[in-house]
């Protein structure tokens, strides 16, 4: 048996038929609860490049590899890793690589440039280690040539025994530390043979 839909819930009815016929707010509702969620950026195929403001560098050819952390598709991710991004500084200097400039390389590298998403500053400085610093020249000569220069005046101690005088002498014959040099006394005028102690000073024994 079928009931007559009375006249007082007729217009309800039509206007509930009305907003289900147009995809009503109960329709669309139901749309977007059962709508996939938008794609990311690794499901869709593309690689991020994540660029620091600043990376050091060993010199030569440098690669996206050496200054970039990257993510996405392993296949991708192994291509970028070897693209050239340019020509490192003389060591202990820096140069900088636009961002943008990096398009051309991966475009140079066959790579598509929308496959790609670049995050970092607009700029990266790229800053070359500086080589180990070398011993200083001029202390090297120093300790390698002699204690006691000819010309130089030192200061010549004679031991007698117990007791010990310390004079000015002058060098005749240059000589390294426990060499035997020649040297003339300032006040005497007297040549004396002495061992070499150290840098500027002599020592000679002179018998009781």
């Amino acid at each position: 048996m079928i009931r007559r839909v009375s006249r007082m819930s007729e217009p309800l009815f039509l206007l509930l038929l009305a907003l289900l016929l147009a995809g009503g707010p109960v329709a669309c509702l139901a749309a977007a609860e059962g709508a996939d969620p938008p794609a990311r950026d690794g499901e869709a195929g593309r690689a991020v490049v994540i660029l620091p403001p600043s990376a050091q560098v060993d010199g030569g050819t440098v690669t996206l590899g050496d200054v970039a952390r990257l993510e996405g598709p392993e296949e991708l991710t192994r291509r970028l890793q070897a693209v050239t991004v340019g020509a490192a500084a003389p060591p202990g200097r820096s140069r900088w690589v636009e961002t943008a400039y990096l398009a051309v390389r991966l475009r140079q590298a066959g790579i598509d440039p929308a496959t790609v998403k670049l995050e970092g500053p607009d700029r990266v400085e790229l800053v070359t280690a500086a080589p180990p610093a070398e011993p200083d020249a001029g202390r090297a000569a120093g300790e390698a040539g002699p204690a006691v220069a000819r010309g130089e005046t030192v200061v010549l101690e004679a031991v007698a025994g117990r007791v010990v005088v310390r004079v000015a002498a002058r060098v005749l014959r240059p000589g390294r530390a426990g060499e035997r040099v020649l040297v003339v006394n300032e006040a005497s005028g007297r040549e004396v043979e002495a061992v070499v102690v150290g840098p500027g000073q002599v020592r000679a024994e002179v018998p009781l």
